[in-house]
């Protein structure tokens, strides 16, 4: 009776009566294996299955997007930009086509280029170079090198000499040069070279805005503070702390 308390004590209720049932079969538990293997086996196949049916579902709404987004240019009037002819040629590719197109794009550049020698017509293929088509794309200097256009023209230099900046930068390296707005460094070696330039070396006596503010003041010119600055001689500096000037403080 002892034993009997101890094993319904230690042993779980279902194995006593599973213990109590007839054994299974090792046939029956083998089947039942296999059916979880090829369950499972079936569930990862669906999963791949899903997983290739929803690529080709956007697969086929892209196309017909892309269809009715085709069929809706052709029935508009604009015509196709360079980008769009390229695109479509080099997607319906063929050897004839190719070769044509290639062909017409260097004869062309050759009679630009010939254009480009006479006087009578040099000024309309410089037009033709600066035009808004090729500026759109970013392919003037790529055109002007092909043709062989001079960037470096007359009308340019003029228009850069007669720029605000070039009128303005001898006044301001003038105002700079003064002794109430910066002071002379003294010193052989405390000089600044540039491009081969040298020149002693200059510290302000304010901050470069004030020094603005100043120049404004006295001469009215529509001159913006970073044009100001950038005009500034590059042999003009701000001081450092170890060359800022401090007074002295007086005795008594």
């Amino acid at each position: 009776a002892q034993k009997k308390e101890k094993t319904q004590i230690v042993t779980p209720p279902h194995i006593l009566e599973a213990a109590n049932q007839p054994g299974i079969s090792r046939q029956l538990n083998q089947s039942k294996i296999k059916r979880n293997r090829e369950a499972s086996k079936c569930y990862r196949e669906n999963e791949v299955l899903k997983t290739q049916l929803k690529s080709e579902r956007n697969k086929t709404a892209m196309y017909r997007m892309r269809y009715e987004r085709l069929s809706q240019s052709k029935n508009t009037s604009e015509p196709d930009t360079p980008r769009t002819k390229t695109r479509k040629l080099l997607r319906c590719y063929s050897r004839k086509s190719v070769r044509k197109t290639l062909t017409f794009h260097h004869a062309l550049l050759d009679q630009l280029r010939h254009s480009y020698k006479q006087k009578s017509e040099k000024k309309a293929v410089a037009t033709v170079m600066a035009g808004k088509i090729l500026r759109k794309y970013k392919h003037i200097s790529r055109a002007k090198a092909c043709v062989g256009v001079c960037t470096k023209q007359g009308n340019w230099k003029r228009s850069k000499q007669g720029s605000l900046s070039a009128r303005m930068q001898s006044r301001v390296q003038d105002f700079f040069e003064r002794d109430d707005v910066s002071r002379m460094t003294t010193g052989q070696k405390r000089t600044v070279t540039k491009h081969k330039l040298k020149k002693q070396k200059r510290l302000l006596n304010d901050t470069i805005y004030n020094q603005y503010r100043k120049f404004k003041s006295e001469t009215k010119a529509p001159v913006s503070f970073i044009t100001f600055w950038r005009l500034k001689p590059f042999w003009v500096k701000s001081p450092t702390p170890s060359e800022r000037e401090t007074a002295k403080p007086a005795r008594t």
